[in-house]
């Protein structure tokens, strides 16, 4: 069996993963909320720091 590179199975993890939960979502008839300005900062830097932090060599 072909050995298959870690990013593509990470790719393929995200879209799947992705599709799954959007289909549940339309499902349950999920009612979609916009965030403001500042929780949308906040969700950004939360998410590049937790990036950063995890991903960050020892």
């Amino acid at each position: 069996m072909p050995e298959i590179d870690g990013l593509l199975l990470a790719t393929l993890r995200f879209v799947i993963v992705s599709i799954c939960l959007l289909f549940i979502l339309f499902l349950t008839k999920f009612k979609w909320h916009k965030p403001t300005k500042k929780q949308g900062a906040i969700l950004l830097l939360l998410g590049l720091f937790g990036i950063f932090l995890v991903n960050r060599e020892k």
